[in-house]
């Protein structure tokens, strides 16, 4: 699955579960995300990180700023090219899958109105 679809699909079921509890929903946006196979497999991740650099570079630009201000960014010891990729991968989907969360709940407090 490309990683876009795991994003959409991780925040509809953190919806579903938590509806507007924007705390909850995020932890388990993290979680998901986390074990998510666009993260852990590190072919999945290089092409995650190539994908949403061609095709959603503000959600890539975003994540890598994160990813420097978190100081992850770079190769620690005994750490390959492969842990920063692995890294990047999971702030992409993450902030994705965040992103299409409040895009969801916008839309449902729409509905509402």
């Amino acid at each position: 699955m490309k990683w876009q679809e795991t994003a959409l699909e991780i925040a509809k079921e953190a919806f579903d579960q938590y509806k507007d509890d924007e705390e909850e929903a995020i932890d388990f946006i993290w979680e998901s995300v986390d074990g998510c196979e666009n993260v852990i497999y590190t072919n999945e991740a290089y092409e995650t990180v190539s994908d949403a650099r061609v095709t959603d570079y503000y959600t890539f630009e975003a994540a890598n700023i994160e990813l420097i201000e978190i100081g992850s960014d770079h190769i620690g010891k005994g750490e390959t090219i492969d842990d920063l990729i692995t890294r990047l991968a999971f702030l992409i989907v993450n902030r994705k899958a965040i992103d299409y969360y409040y895009s969801i709940l916008k839309e449902k407090e729409e509905e509402e109105e």
